[in-house]
């Protein structure tokens, strides 16, 4: 019941954690070392170990997070200029000694490293020759993207600077000047003023020394030089150590970060050194890579709930896997969150937010295993179309399809047979569905019954194939272990493999049969392969077939446990859809997520409970979140 174990954050919780506690400072967690697995799931609290290489990233990534954090809400002056004729155009000619000439609608480009995110402003010294009263225009491009147009009426003899701030994010960006109304009239009698041109002396960017607006900034919140430097540390650190160690920080934990600026000043360095370093110590402490939970009442053997804080701590990182925001820790501070009526709401809200995304990317990405879909390499002999870009595209095919029942609170049950789907259009045609007119991913109705529901989405099908061909012992193996929770133990490691695909005359049912009468093979085998042939008219990259591999006609008749046989996707879809097991397991697989940890026999007559109120609610996705984040082993230690 709700025991506690030492978890350290796993690479998913770590990365949101600090996206949403710093904002856009990379992808520091996708150099740690990948997080093992148990129940299926990367964050269980029984394989997330500390390696000694885990120390170094950990301590790299917190000093480079916190320099660019306090960088983007205070950021040095930057000023670089670039002489037009010295960087790269599209056309034109030396305009004199001090002039590029545009003698046609082209550009120059110039690539400027911006240090620090925040607003820079652009600026180019231009003058333009004007025909039938119309000055040249000038485009401002950063990246590609307008952000600003002038028409330039100066003279050569007294050029002007035309300028435009903008919001950039730190790096290599390339800012351009453009022109597009060039015009050469040989009507007008004076050679000299048939042509409109435009004329640029030089491209700068510049920025003074600038610091957010407090309600903006992620760190600095006070001014230092008003406040004072020792006040003004404590409110940024004990603010920032509150949401980091998702919990209230006691004024002697924020002296010990505060004397870390006291320390960085009394060596030469300035206010935002000292900061870094206190932030980095924050994200280093045991409170922030690890889910603490200090019990206060250790000698009681009686089950008794967690604490608010605990609470909320649970619950964000449940739905949002991810640090809880301001709403959670203030109701956890004054001891509402445990309340029934605001627990119950706070889940409502939170599924609400875009950050239940995660319940997406990481629940049912790891449950139904799409997340391996891109790092599947099928043959690049017999499929040379799927690359990568087809590859992501099944991905988010399966993310946005699972996403909808969330979002749409439908029963979980149409997952198996739902007439929509997402496609683009070479997604479609690969799928042999009509195509949606987009390159982006869109919702479409199924009419085909042969491409409905889950079970019929090509990620799902390539990712329990292999790489040259299909296998019914994947299949079945992945529709009882992943939708029915049933799934047969390991081979023996004696147990020979198949022969390839073509190198025997019989079929691969019948070649499946001769394998079965192995003793040691029989008992798994009798049970995955019979449910993986009703997927058989899907290939190896889930195109619809009528002929196998080998040429043999496709026969898609299978059996489930106990002895139930149908024909087809449809059939077996309509099956697994009437089954009692697909709830019950789609209810023990969140319940072991939410808790993070191992399913124990204890547990069996909470998920009992869990399992009644989602078949009593319409199997609503939402419904089975809220029965489980306001269960006792939730809300218990």
């Amino acid at each position: 019941m709700g025991r506690v174990q030492l978890r350290r954050l796993s690479r998913t919780e770590y990365a949101n954690t600090v996206r949403d506690l710093l904002g856009d400072v990379g992808r520091p967690a996708d150099g740690f070392p990948r997080d093992d697995t148990s129940f299926g799931f990367d964050h269980i609290d029984d394989v997330l170990g500390m390696a000694p290489v885990l120390v170094e990233k950990y301590d790299a990534a917190a000093e480079a997070m916190a320099r660019e954090a306090w960088s983007a809400d205070v950021a040095p002056a930057q000023l670089e200029r670039l002489e037009a004729e010295a960087v790269p155009h599209t056309l034109g000619i030396p305009g004199g000694t001090d002039f590029w000439r545009l003698n046609g609608n082209g550009s120059i480009d110039a690539t400027f490293d911006f240090g620090s995110s925040g607003p820079f402003t652009l600026s180019a010294r231009a003058a333009g020759d004007v025909v039938h009263g119309v000055a040249p225009r000038m485009l401002f491009r950063l990246d590609g993207q307008l952000v600003a147009e002038f028409d330039v009426a100066a003279s050569a003899d007294t050029p002007a600077v035309y300028q435009k701030t903008v919001e950039v994010t730190a790096g290599r960006h390339t800012f351009s000047v453009g022109f597009d109304n060039y015009l050469w009239d040989d009507s007008i009698a004076d050679p000299m003023k048939r042509e409109r041109a435009l004329l640029v002396d030089w491209l700068q960017l510049q920025r003074d020394a600038w610091a957010a607006p407090f309600s903006q900034a992620r760190l600095r919140v006070c001014d230092e030089e008003v406040e004072g430097h020792l006040p003004c540390a404590r409110r940024i650190l004990e603010r920032f150590a509150r949401r980091a160690w998702r919990r209230t920080v006691s004024p002697e934990e924020v002296e010990r970060l505060v004397s870390l600026v006291t320390l960085a000043e009394a060596d030469g360095d300035d206010f935002g050194t000292g900061i870094q370093l206190a932030v980095q110590a924050v994200l280093l402490s045991p409170h922030f890579l690890f889910h603490l939970e200090l019990d206060g009442a250790p000698d009681t053997p009686d089950t008794h709930p967690v604490s608010d804080e605990e609470l909320a701590s649970r619950l964000s990182y449940f739905l949002w896997s991810s640090t809880p925001d301001d709403t959670l820790l203030e109701l956890a501070a004054e001891g509402r969150l445990s309340k029934p009526e605001v627990l119950d709401a706070q889940v409502r809200r939170m599924l609400a937010d875009a950050k239940a995304d995660a319940l997406v990317e990481s629940f049912a990405a790891q449950w139904l295993q799409f997340r391996a879909v891109p790092s599947r390499e099928p043959s690049a002999v017999l499929f040379p179309d799927v690359d990568e870009a087809l590859k992501e595209a099944m991905q988010e095919q399966t993310a946005r399809y699972f996403r909808e029942f969330l979002r749409e609170d439908r029963s979980a049950l149409d997952l198996l047979d739902a007439d929509f789907t997402y496609v683009d259009d070479r997604l479609a045609a690969h799928a042999g569905l009509p195509l949606p007119g987009s390159a982006h991913l869109t919702r479409v109705e199924v009419t085909d019954a042969r491409r409905r529901g889950l079970l019929t989405q090509p990620g799902l099908l390539m990712l329990t194939s292999h790489p040259d061909e299909t296998s019914p012992v994947v299949r079945g193996k992945w529709v009882l272990g992943q939708l029915l929770c049933a799934e047969p133990p390991p081979p023996p490691p004696s147990v020979p493999a198949l022969p390839p695909v073509g190198s025997s005359s019989l079929s691969k049912r019948q070649q499946l049969e001769q394998h079965r009468a192995d003793p040691a093979c029989s008992g798994c085998h009798a049970v995955m392969d019979p449910v993986g042939f009703g997927l058989e008219n899907f290939d190896a990259v889930g195109r619809w077939r009528e002929r196998d591999e080998a040429g043999f006609p496709v026969d898609a008749v299978g059996v489930l446990p106990g002895d139930v046989r149908f024909n087809g996707p449809a059939e077996l879809a309509a099956l697994l859809k009437a089954d009692p097991r697909l709830p019950a397991c789609l209810a023990r697989n969140l319940y072991i997520y939410a808790l993070a940890r191992s399913f124990e026999t204890s547990d069996r007559c909470h998920l009992d409970g869990v399992v009644r109120t989602f078949e009593q609610r319409d199997y609503r996705l939402s419904e089975l979140v809220r029965r489980i984040a306001t269960s006792r082993p939730f809300t218990h230690r």
